[in-house]
C-alpha cells in the first residue's frame, strides 16, 4: 500500500531531492529551496534552513556517519549536525554544490562535486584528478560491501578499488544520477536513459567487448605459458597471461575448431575446413591442408599426436603431417581422451563409445550410455573413474567396470552435457545449451550408493554476469580449466569465466506471502485468520523478492498440524488442501537457493467446527449413546418379564386342562391300570381333538392281536372239521 505523508496542510509541491533515516528513528527530507524537514512516525518534529544554519535552502544529499553525525550537503557546501548543533564543513568545500556523500572504512567522507571527487579527511580536502574519471564533474557516490567505490559522473561510471586502481565502465556513456546497491549485491545505476542493473557476479565474460571479433566461441584452451586460446567461427584469438583483452591471430581460414597445446610448448589448432595449424616459438604457422575436411579434436600420448576429423582418426609421429597415420576410418571422432591404462576413449558423431587399445578395439563394459545419445563429453579422474557427459541421457560414470546413469530425475539441472569439469573442490562443472552448473561430487556419490534421492545443481545464467547462458559444443574443448583454478566456457556470446575459489555467497530470501483463498474467496492476510465452519478449500500464493536469478528459487512449504514432512514445491509457487478438519493450523512457506533455505514465511490458522464437530454436540452424542446402552436392556428385560407372565399363564391353563383330561380317565389307584372303558377313551379323543392339532390311530394292541389270531385259528378248524 502506498500513503501519502503530509507535514503542513496544503497540496505538497515541493521537490524531494534527499531522503535519510538517523538513529532515533526520524526521517530527514531534503528539499529544493525548502531546507530540511524532519518527520517521526509520519509527524513533524524540525526543520532547519538557512536561518538555522544552513549554508543554502537547496539540500541535496544526507550521510548518518557511524559516529551518529547527520551530514548535510547542500548546494553551497557541507555541514554537519550532531546534538542539535549545525557547524559547518570543511572550508575548501564552501560554495561547492554537494550532489552525495559516501564514508569508507577509516570514516573519511567522499562528495560528489560539480569541481570534481572530493576526498574530505578531517578538515583536509582532496580532489582527485578528474582525467581519471569519464567526466570531471560527479553526480553520485557509493561504497560496495567489498569496499569498491562506485562514482558517477556526467559521462559514465567508474569503480575505484581499495588499492586505488581506477576502473572505467564503457557501457555507461551518460550522466550517472544515482547509485544503489542492494540486499543481493546488485548495483542499480540511475542515468538520464534510465535504470540498469549490473550483477557484479560469478561468471565474467569476455566478448567483443574484450577483444574478440565474433562473439560465437567454439572452443577454448590454456597452454603452457598461461596463454588462454579462444577459437570462433571467423578465427583465433588468444588472451595473454594476466590479461583480459583478446588478440586476433588468425582470421584469413574461416572457422576454428581444435586446439591442443602439446607437450613441447607447440599449440596445434584445426579449421573446418581440414587445415591445421601451429604455434611454434611465438609465431603461428599454417602447415598445409589435407583431406579430413573438418578437425575435430587432437590428444597425445607417447605413441604421437593423434587427430580427429570427420573421416576418422589418425595418428602423427614426430611432427610429420604428411606421413600421418589412418587409425579407424569413416567415423566422425569428437573427442579423445587417454585413460590411466593407456587406452583411448573416443566419442564419435553416430552415438557411441568407442575404445582403442594397443592397436585394436577394446571391449567397453555393458550398460553404458544408449547410442542413440552421443556422448559429448568424457572425463577421466585421477583415480581412473570416468565421466561421460551425452546429448539426452544425462551423466555417466564407470567405475571398476559398472555404469551408473544421472539425470533430471535425480536433480541434474539438464540431461545434455557439452563438458565436465572437475574444479579440485569437490565439484563437477557442466555446461549445456541451457547454461553452467555445478553438482557437489559428494552428492553424487550419495545419489550412487542410495543415499540420497537427488542432488543439489546450482545453475549460473545471465543473473551471474553472463552475456547470454546458451554455451557452446560438440566440439573439443567446450571448456577448460586453466591453471589458476578457473573455469572457462564458451558461449554464443563470448567466453564466461568462472572463479570456484572466489564464489558469491548467495543469502536466500525471506519468504512472503502472497495471498490465501477460501473456497475461492480472497482472505486479508494477517498473523492470525479464523474461517468459517465449512470452508474446505484453501489455497496459498507465496513468493520471495529475490532480483537476481528468481528462476533457481525453489520453495517447500508445510501445514503444521496436518502434513508431518514438508512439500517441495520446486518452482512452484502455489499450495492448496482441502476438507481440513476443525482445529487450529499454521501454514510456513520458504524459498531456498542453491541448497539454502531462507527466512519462514506463514500465518495461523483456526478452522471453526460445525455444530455437530462440536464440544458439546459430541457430549450429548455420547450420552444418547450410553442411555440407548443402557435403555436397550432394562426394555428387554420387562419384555422377557411380560412374556415369563404369558408362559406362566399358559402352563396354568395347560395344567388346568390336564387335570380335567386326568378326570376323563379312571385308573385304579392300587394297579395304576385304566379300571374299564366306558366310552372314557372317546371322550379324551374328542376332548384332545378339540384342543389339539393331534391325530389319533386306530390300531390292534399285541394282546388284541394275539387273541384274535387264536380265534381265528379255532374257527378256522372248526370248519374244516364239518366238512369232513
Amino acid at each position: 500500500e502506498v500513503h501519502t505523508v503530509a507535514w503542513e496542510p496544503g497540496p505538497q509541491e515541493q521537490q524531494i531531492r534527499a531522503l535519510a533515516f538517523d538513529g532515533n528513528g526520524d526521517l530527514w527530507i531534503g528539499m529544493r529551496d525548502r531546507g530540511v524537514v524532519r518527520l517521526h512516525a509520519g509527524a513533524l518534529v524540525g526543520t532547519l534552513t538557512t536561518r538555522d544554519g544552513l549554508p543554502s535552502d537547496d539540500v541535496r544529499a544526507f550521510l548518518l556517519a557511524r559516529d551518529g553525525t547527520m551530514w548535510i550537503g547542500t548546494f553551497k557546501g557541507l555541514v554537519r549536525w550532531k546534538a542539535g548543533r549545525i557547524s559547518l564543513g570543511p572550508v575548501a568545500l564552501n560554495g561547492s554544490a554537494i550532489h552525495a556523500i559516501a564514508q569508507d572504512a577509516q570514516g573519511d567522507l567522499w562528495c560528489a562535486t560539480d569541481e570534481g571527487l572530493a576526498h574530505v579527511r578531517g578538515d583536509a580536502v582532496e580532489l582527485l584528478d578528474g582525467s581519471r574519471l569519464p567526466a570531471s564533474d560527479v553526480h553520485s557516490v557509493l561504497f560496495d560491501r567489498d569496499g569498491n567505490l562506485w562514482i558517477g559522473t556526467g559521462a559514465g561510471v567508474a569503480r575505484m578499488t581499495p588499492d586505488g586502481e581506477i576502473q572505467r565502465l564503457p557501457q555507461f556513456e551518460v550522466m550517472i544520477l544515482a547509485l544503489f546497491e542492494d540486499s543481493e549485491g546488485n548495483l542499480w545505476i540511475g542515468s538520464r536513459k534510465g535504470l540498469d542493473r549490473l550483477i557484479d557476479g560469478d561468471a565474467i565474460p569476455v566478448g567483443t567487448t574484450e577483444g574478440a571479433t565474433d562473439e560465437l566461441v567454439e572452443g577454448v584452451r590454456e597452454d603452457a605459458t598461461g596463454a588462454m586460446w579462444i577459437t570462433t567461427s571467423v578465427g583465433l584469438f588468444m588472451i595473454p597471461p594476466g590479461q583480459t583483452m583478446a588478440t586476433k591471430i588468425v582470421s584469413d581460414r574461416g572457422a576454428m575448431f581444435a586446439i591442443y597445446p602439446d607437450s613441447h610448448g607447440d599449440v596445434w589448432f584445426g579449421s573446418g575446413n581440414g587445415d591445421i595449424g601451429r604455434w611454434h616459438a611465438g609465431r603461428f604457422t599454417w602447415l598445409g591442408h589435407q583431406r579430413w575436411e573438418r578437425i575435430r579434436t587432437f590428444s597425445e600420448t607417447d605413441e604421437g599426436l593423434w587427430i580427429g576429423t570427420d573421416h576418422g582418426l589418425f595418428r602423427m609421429r614426430d611432427d610429420k603431417l604428411d606421413q600421418a597415420e589412418e587409425i579407424i576410418r569413416h567415423v566422425v571422432v569428437d573427442a579423445i581422451v587417454p585413460d590411466a591404462s593407456g587406452a583411448l576413449w573416443l566419442a564419435t558423431a553416430g552415438g557411441s563409445l568407442m575404445r582403442w587399445r594397443a592397436g585394436q578395439q577394446a571391449p567397453i563394459p555393458p550398460g553404458g550410455p544408449p547410442r542413440n545419445a552421443t556422448a559429448s563429453a568424457i572425463t577421466v579422474d585421477l583415480d581412473g573413474t570416468m565421466w561421460v557427459g551425452t546429448t539426452g541421457a544425462g551423466l555417466w560414470r564407470l567405475r571398476d567396470g559398472h555404469w551408473f546413469q544421472f539425470t533430471a530425475k535425480d536433480g541434474m539441472f539438464d540431461d545434455l552435457i557439452w563438458r565436465i569439469l572437475d574444479d579440485g573442490r569437490g565439484n563437477l562443472w557442466m555446461s549445456s545449451n541451457r547454461g553452467v552448473w555445478r553438482v557437489s561430487r559428494q552428492q553424487l556419490e550419495a545419489r550412487s550408493a542410495g543415499l540420497r534421492t537427488t542432488v543439489d545443481s546450482v545453475v549460473y545464467s545471465e543473473a551471474d554476469g553472463m552475456r547470454d547462458r546458451e554455451c557452446n559444443g560438440a566440439l573439443e574443448p567446450a571448456g577448460w580449466r586453466a591453471r589458476d583454478g578457473r573455469l572457462w566456457f564458451p558461449t554464443t556470446k563470448g567466453v564466461v569465466v568462472i572463479d570456484p575459489a572466489h564464489l558469491h555467497t548467495t543469502r536466500p530470501p525471506s519468504a512472503l506471502l502472497e495471498s490465501i483463498r477460501v473456497d475461492g474467496a480472497l482472505q486479508r492476510i494477517a498473523d492470525h485468520i479464523v474461517l468459517a465452519p465449512g470452508s474446505s478449500r484453501l489455497e496459498f500464493t507465496y513468493t520471495a523478492p529475490a532480483l537476481r536469478g528468481p528462476d533457481r528459487l525453489r520453495f517447500r512449504y508445510r501445514l503444521d498440524g496436518f502434513d508431518r514432512e514438508w512439500n517441495d514445491a520446486g518452482g512452484q509457487r502455489l499450495a492448496q488442501y482441502t476438507n481440513l478438519a476443525p482445529g487450529g493450523y499454521r501454514f510456513v512457506v520458504e524459498a531456498g537457493i542453491d541448497g539454502a533455505w531462507g527466512k519462514a514465511g506463514g500465518l495461523s490458522i483456526t478452522l471453526r467446527p460445525q455444530f455437530w464437530q462440536t464440544g458439546w454436540f459430541e457430549t450429548l452424542t455420547i450420552l444418547s449413546v450410553a442411555l440407548a446402552i443402557v435403555a436397550v436392556p432394562l426394555v428387554r428385560v420387562r419384555q422377557l418379564r411380560v412374556r415369563a407372565r404369558e408362559l406362566d399363564k399358559r402352563v396354568q391353563d395347560a395344567i388346568g386342562e390336564l387335570k380335567v383330561l386326568s378326570g376323563l380317565l379312571p385308573i385304579c389307584a392300587w394297579c395304576k391300570k385304566i379300571r374299564d372303558d366306558r366310552g372314557y377313551w372317546s371322550k379324551i379323543e374328542a376332548y384332545l381333538s378339540a384342543r389339539t392339532d393331534a391325530q389319533f390311530t386306530h390300531g390292534i394292541c399285541p394282546e388284541c392281536t394275539d387273541k384274535m389270531l387264536a380265534d381265528e385259528n379255532l374257527s378256522r378248524s372248526a370248519s374244516q372239521t364239518s366238512r369232513r
